[in-house]
């Protein structure tokens, strides 16, 4: 699969994909990086469930984090903790309030991208 810029028509872009499989040695070296999706104020990590099967499906290890909601910093701590659950570098996608929250967790060496999706994006990083 491929990971990118979903276009209107429903036409994937920005095409990054590996004919390299996943192995524990080549974990930070994988072209086909694993998705970390972060949610907003109003949702939860369920309202990335119908886009993360067509990446699934393509190879792509994707998970919603689920944070409280509490403290921007407490997020994005709990980002910070997902993307180890993550088998490759990663890119964060964030949506609304996430935007703020990928901002915050791109700092880490895991990160290759971020995302943003109608989202806020602040000016510290």
């Amino acid at each position: 699969m491929a990971a990118g810029v979903i276009a209107h028509s429903g036409r994937l872009i920005n095409n990054l994909t590996s004919p390299h499989p996943y192995t524990k040695e080549s974990k930070m070296k994988s072209t086909k990086p694993s998705i970390v999706f972060c949610h907003g104020i109003w949702a939860d990590g369920s309202c990335f469930s119908k886009v993360m099967p067509a990446l699934q499906a393509e190879g792509h290890q994707c998970i919603a984090a689920q944070y409280s909601l509490n403290t921007t910093a407490d997020d994005v701590a709990t980002v910070k903790r997902t993307l180890g659950r993550v088998s490759s570098p990663a890119i964060l996608v964030g949506h609304s309030y996430g935007g703020s929250v990928i901002t915050g967790a791109g700092t880490d060496d895991r990160v290759v991208g971020l995302i943003y999706i109608a989202a806020f994006c602040t000016g510290r990083r």
